[in-house]
């Protein structure tokens, strides 16, 4: 595999990421108490940086209901955006931000830190890999370099296929638990931490 198909292994790994980050969250607690925005609300209250809580008691703790399901849908569709390959370019710059609103919140906390740099890193690398695929030049004509622009092509299909299939696989997993808690079994992951 070429760099171009490694970028694309790592922006379904970012992708599944989110859509683990959703997954775990207790929607129960987060969309009927506002759970979330609560311990977030705890956190913002003692944090170290003062324009956090200002910006957090301004923004955020007036409208907890929607700032809930913007955390909740935010993080839903940068899953499927990043795994399906959705307006790519905009999932990554996106899922930076949210990463980098994550990292600033938590900033005390050495396991976020590390887990919202890490997210944050691989937003930019695969942002770079789809801007490189943007800029690619395609071959005019019908000569040799278009039919080896296309050879490539095909190859390129061939290997990321089985790795867009795993990741739809997974997707296809994230959402059945998901159809397992709308419909009320009795499961749910009782962690309210952010992701």
């Amino acid at each position: 595999m070429g760099p171009l198909e490694w970028t694309a292994v790592l922006r379904i790994a970012l992708g599944l990421w989110w859509l683990e980050s959703f997954r775990h969250k207790d929607k129960k607690a987060w969309l009927e108490r506002n759970a979330g925005i609560g311990w977030a609300a705890s956190v913002a209250e003692k944090h170290k940086w003062p324009f956090v809580r200002r910006g957090f008691e301004a923004v955020v703790a007036p409208r907890p209901g929607l700032m809930t399901r913007i955390v909740l849908a935010s993080e839903l569709m940068l899953g499927l955006g990043l795994v399906a390959g959705f307006l790519t370019p905009i999932a990554l710059v996106a899922s930076a931000l949210l990463s980098f609103l994550y990292l600033v919140l938590m900033i005390h906390d050495w396991a976020e830190q590390g887990q919202n740099f890490m997210m944050i890193s691989a937003a930019v690398a695969c942002l770079g890999g789809a801007l490189r695929v943007g800029r690619r030049r395609r071959p005019t004509g019908k000569g040799p370099d278009q039919r080896r622009a296309s050879r490539r092509g095909h190859e390129r299909a061939r290997v990321a296929l089985p790795l867009a299939l795993q990741g739809l696989a997974e997707v296809d997993h994230v959402l059945g638990d998901l159809a397992l808690v709308a419909l009320g079994d009795g499961h749910h992951d009782h962690r309210q931490h952010n992701h």
